[in-house]
């Protein structure tokens, strides 16, 4: 990196300078011109030698109240900087919005790269928020420095402008970001304003604009405390005297740079509604020792070229000793700069100064030096006054108010005492020398004459009187070592009555007239502390519920999980064991399908207790849902103990249980893993044992298992096959074969059976045998035939319209589906947004479901018939129905295994059985139909018997909706 700064003067010159210092024209050569000159046509000139010159070079300038050149400042002139960058890249732009935000955010926009290090940016400095501005710029660049300001105009405050070599703009702004990865950046800047006089509040303003300043207009705020004849010069005088707000800790200042007829001011940055801010001025002195701290600084980091954007105020308070605060700087490197209306910095996020001197410097080397820096003496006799002053100033001004603020003081505390919100007593060696009217109040006596001698003890209840004698001893030991403090704490008090509330006190100790007396105040919490107790009633309700199941009371899951990692924090440096029991009920499912689900829940609250007492102390109980139960058993040492208490958890279940004239059983599948025998994981441990379960379970219940590891090949059996169902449904593997079902002496179809099928990605064509077991396992039976019916119910629909349709549609239902309080409500809800004709549907029941829960199914069959569906018992002659059982069900169809029809010619007990099963249709009134024929003999033998409607291969197999379409058509036609 190479860099020269000098004055222009005229085109010759500059030709001069550029020859001399062998400037040559780059992509990489970044120009600014800092000019006092804010006529047009003079900085076009400027830009067309410039261009003339170097091409490609990227340019930006501004207007100033000043420039700065090698460390000497100047007004009147123009400075102009080089910059011949090595490694890195130019982008320059500008924007023109009026937004300031939008603005900053389209500018960066515009400028930002991958590798973009810096931006530095100048914007026009009548209009330009400065402070939303750079929030713009963060918007867009958050990772960006920034640097440079605000363009000036000698503080006239008419016109200011900022360039490039193509565009002159009064309203927007220009930048140029220095890309590289080698870079290396120090940014730094001085303040040190003082504040001056009293505290004042924003109390209006809107953006930069403030209105008013403790209710007189901005305007008139500045006349009243500078005078008329310093006011007048509005707003440049405002350069020398800003506003000075905190933030975070340190002051920021923020300069007029306009005033309107309404008497507001418009200033460099945002100043909201409610701030505190004073009148600023400057310290000479101090603003200098801090810049020369910066050398200082500067000196290790060895930089190529600095750039200084300082603030006009500066210029204007400083005077010709603003030389003095540059040329440290310019002997360390070539350095250019301009004095502005406010600057731009970042450190951790970008800034908006005023009244500050920013540095900027730039180094592409790498090489660091620890050069002594010639370091000037601040001080000088002619600030002697001007800090005296300052500080005459301040200190009158606080003193002022601290008299003022103590009579005011005096008053309200007077006021306060008599009439504070609390109840105040004033004791003295533990009695009452004084009270306020709230103290009579709360403790029911009718005047401060009745108080005075009274023991502070008479109004405690006693069960408080150690705490507060202890208190009070321990507050006049601090009297003596001039070192008291307050004491706040909750206690029962006692009124004139004898009546006991809760109050608050505080106690704190004073010493009034070289008196020594305690202040003891009284607040009355007695309504808080009922509410405090009932909330707390009801956070125990709501955590004992959070960690409870409702059913049983036995802790949940949540609760069981802490259990447990607490035991195994306990015991893992020790040789004991912990065994985690799954439990599983193998009957609650048929009792709640049977004997419904309030039976059900008796059965689990039985079961609960049992093993609580079985367990006992010796670990806990916890119930996960339904029919789940778990069980941790702690410091075990071996595990067979775990099996001794594990039987008689089996035992205990078994038991039977009575209620209503009922007598019913239970027996239950327990899985058991070990801590740390099979894992340290309290999940692992809930896992593992559930797997076991499963073994249990497997081994036909009513038993357990220890976890071992081959088990978890038959668990991630059942996921996968869960996940395929899901997938299934998802994928549309599942397809319904329909099968039809004849009249044999018309030879037509008068109705049709629906059946699943499951064309599976990897095993082909399933049948319902092959996978139906495993879904009702998965308790997933009830997503399948609510997919099942609605489609076959759609396009029996279909027939109906083409007018091709038999008389009935049979789907096949089990005990579990139809117990389900849904699934007649999804049956009836279905049919309705169908507008299927109950008549249509048959349901199909096999026989051995029947007679497993006969009483339950009666009803629940009668509740479906009521709304005109047909029933139909399917593989009559399996089940062992009576004929008693038969005359209650409501059942239109009966269907005769095909067991007896197989080998219907052959053997004579199944020609006996068919017929047996005929007649008793025919008894019944119901009709009955032939399952599973195969051949024309068998067709003959039933029709012969009395049979006329069968179904099976024979007849038809089952087939597609397509194919059974076509069928029916032709049987349509053919009628």
């Amino acid at each position: 990196m190479k860099a020269y700064v000098t004055y222009y003067r005229n085109n010759s010159d500059l030709v001069s300078f550029v020859d001399i210092n062998q400037i040559e024209n780059s992509s990489s050569l970044l120009i600014q011109i800092f000019t006092a000159h804010n006529n047009e046509e003079t900085i076009r000139q400027i830009l067309s030698e410039l261009v003339a010159l170097f091409p490609d070079a990227v340019i930006i300038g501004s207007t100033t109240d000043g420039e700065i050149a090698n460390g000497e400042s100047s007004r009147n002139g123009t400075v102009i900087s080089f910059v011949q960058f090595e490694n890195a890249t130019l982008k320059y732009g500008v924007d023109i919005s009026d937004d300031s935000l939008q603005r900053g955010e389209r500018l960066a926009s515009k400028l930002k790269t991958d590798n973009s290090k810096l931006f530095i940016l100048f914007s026009e400095g009548l209009h330009t928020n400065g402070e939303n501005f750079l929030k713009g710029i963060s918007h867009a660049a958050p990772d960006v420095k920034v640097a440079g300001g605000l363009a000036g105009d000698y503080a006239s405050f008419k016109k200011t402008l900022v360039f490039t070599k193509d565009f002159i703009l009064a309203n927007g702004a220009v930048g140029v970001s220095i890309n590289s990865d080698n870079i290396r950046i120090f940014n730094d800047y001085n303040f040190n304003w003082q504040k001056i006089g009293k505290k004042l509040t924003v109390t209006k303003a809107e953006g930069n604009i403030v209105y008013e300043i403790d209710g007189r207009t901005a305007v008139d705020t500045y006349k009243h405390y500078l005078g008329e004849k310093v006011a007048h010069k509005i707003p440049s005088i405002c350069i020398e005297f800003p506003l000075l707000i905190e933030e975070n800790g340190t002051f920021t200042a923020r300069s007029v740079i306009a005033a309107s007829g309404d008497g507001s001011l418009t200033f460099c940055a945002n100043i909201k509604e409610g701030s505190e801010v004073y009148f600023g001025y400057g310290n000479p002195e101090e603003i200098l020792k801090h810049t020369y701290s910066i050398p200082s600084k500067l000196s290790s980091f060895a930089p190529e070229v600095i750039f200084v954007y300082s603030c006009m105020a500066r210029l204007h308070f400083i005077g010709p000793m603003i030389n003095q605060e540059l040329k440290p700087l310019a002997e360390m490197a070539p350095m250019g700069g301009f004095f502005t209306y406010g600057e731009f910095f970042s450190n951790n996020s970008n800034k908006f100064l005023n009244q500050t001197m920013t540095v900027l410097a730039l180094s592409e080397n790498d090489t660091k030096t620890n050069e002594d820096i010639y370091i000037p003496n601040a001080h000088t006799d002619e600030w002697n006054s001007i800090n005296a002053l300052i500080n005459l100033v301040n200190i009158t001004t606080q003193e002022l108010v601290e008299e003022k603020s103590c009579k005011e003081a005096y008053g309200k505390f007077e006021h306060l005492f008599e009439y504070s919100y609390n109840a105040i007593g004033v004791i003295q060696q533990g009695k009452f020398i004084d009270c306020n009217n709230k103290f009579l109040k709360l403790f029911g006596y009718k005047s401060k004459e009745e108080v005075y001698d009274i023991k502070i003890l008479d109004i405690i209840d006693e069960n408080f009187h150690d705490i507060f004698k202890s208190t009070l001893a321990e507050i006049d030991h601090q009297l003596k070592e001039h070192n008291a403090k307050e004491y706040i704490f909750e206690l029962k008090a006692s009124d004139m009555q004898g009546k006991n509330f809760w109050v608050e006190v505080m106690l704190t100790a004073v010493t009034i007239n070289g008196n020594d007396v305690i202040y003891v105040s009284y607040k009355d919490i007695d309504q808080r502390k009922k509410i405090e107790k009932s909330l707390q009633e009801q956070r125990d309700i709501l955590y004992y519920k959070a960690y409870h199941d409702d059913l049983t009371g036995l802790p949940n899951r949540k609760y069981f999980m802490e259990q447990l990692q607490q035991e195994i924090d306990n015991i893992k440096d020790s040789d004991k064991k912990i065994a985690v029991l799954f439990i599983d009920l193998d009957k609650l499912k048929m009792v709640n399908d049977t004997l419904g689900h309030d039976i059900g829940d008796v059965m689990i609250q039985t079961v609960a207790k049992r093993i609580e007492e079985v367990v006992d102390n010796r670990g806990v109980v916890a119930r996960l849902g339904g029919d789940e139960f778990m069980v941790m058993l702690k410091e075990l040492e071996q595990k067979q103990k775990i099996s001794e208490i594990v039987k008689r958890i089996l035992y205990a279940i078994q038991k039977p249980i009575e209620l209503d004239m009922h007598t019913f059983y239970s027996s239950a599948s327990i899985g058991i893993s070990v801590y740390p025998d099979d894992t340290t994981d309290k999940t692992a441990l809930l896992k593992y044992s559930d797997t076991a379960m499963y073994q249990a379970k497997e081994n036909g219940g009513n038993d357990y298992a220890f976890y071992k590891t081959d088990m978890s090949k038959y668990v991630l059996e059942q996921i996968a096959m869960e996940e395929a169902f899901v997938n299934a449904l998802r994928n549309n593997e599942f397809e319904i074969a329909y099968l039809p079902q004849y009249n044999m002496e018309k030879n037509i179809i008068t109705g049709i059976e629906a059946l699943v099928r499951w064309n599976h990605p990897q095993k082909g064509l399933l049948k319902p045998d092959e996978f139906l077991p495993y879904i009702e396992k998965l308790n997933l039976l009830y997503r399948l035939d609510k997919w099942m019916m609605n489609s076959a119910m759609k396009e029996f629909k279909k027939w109906k319209k083409l007018n091709i349709a038999p008389q009935t549609l049979s789907l096949n239902i089990r005990i579990a589906e139809l117990a389900n309080e849904q699934w007649e409500r999804k049956v009836l809800r279905t049919m309705k947004r169908l507008s299927f004709d109950a008549t249509w549907l048959e349901l199909e029941i096999s026989e051995r479901e029947i007679m497993k829960h006969p009483l339950r199914v009666v009803e629940l069959l009668k509740s479906m018939h009521s709304h005109g569906i047909n029933i139909v018992i399917d593989d009559f002659g399996t089940g062992y129905s009576s004929l008693k059982q038969l005359k209650k069900l409501p059942i239109t169809k009966m269907k005769i295994d095909k067991s007896f029809i197989v080998d219907l010619q052959n053997d004579d007990d199944a020609l006996s059985m068919s017929n047996i099963i005929i007649s008793l249709a025919k008894s019944l009134d119901v009709c009955i139909i032939a399952e599973g024929v195969e051949s024309e003999e068998q067709v003959e033998i039933l029709l012969a018997n009395g049979c006329i409607y069968a179904q099976g291969y024979y007849l038809g197999k089952p087939m597609s909706a397509d194919e059974m379409t076509k069928v029916l058509s032709s049987q349509n036609y053919l009628a």
